[in-house]
């Protein structure tokens, strides 16, 4: 049986996925683009060269959409910040955690878990985003050992 940790991430291109927006979309725009893949946990966003600038968790984009649902008296600062957002840009974390295709699928998952991410990007040398890879993939994989073996 193969194992699937000692495997280039490079050999699961096909199985990458990505949501992808620019730093300027709106936030409709973006939560319009994140229900085309229910499955989605993180979104993307590129320059105009596919650069990767920035990631937003579903998480984030949920708290900064609904933020008033909250009792006032309970509002933190966090939250008082993601109200003000309008644009992908406003609401990106700048410095993602991201892996190479060259890196080991257990380098990726143990950055995930690390990092308690359910996805994680990929981008290649010079910072383009080639996709990214999610919990719900590296489980099928996992399973397919499972059933090879």
């Amino acid at each position: 049986m193969r194992d699937i940790q000692d495997e280039r991430l490079a050999s699961l291109r096909s199985r990458f996925s990505a949501i992808r927006v620019r730093p300027d979309d709106k936030l409709e725009e973006v939560v319009k683009i994140v229900l085309e893949d229910p499955e989605c946990y993180d979104v993307c966003v590129v320059d105009d060269d596919d650069r990767l600038v920035g990631v937003i968790s579903i998480s984030r984009l949920f708290q900064a959409i609904f933020f008033h649902y909250v009792d006032t008296h309970l509002m933190t600062r966090h939250l008082i910040e993601l109200s003000n957002c309008e644009t992908a840009s406003e609401l990106m974390l700048t410095d993602p955690v991201v892996a190479t295709e060259s890196e080991s699928v257990g380098g990726a998952i143990g950055k995930m878990v690390q990092h308690e991410l359910g996805e994680l990007p990929i981008v290649d040398a010079e910072g383009r985003l080639v996709g990214s890879i999610s919990m719900s993939v590296i489980l099928q994989i996992w399973l397919e050992q499972l059933s090879e073996g």
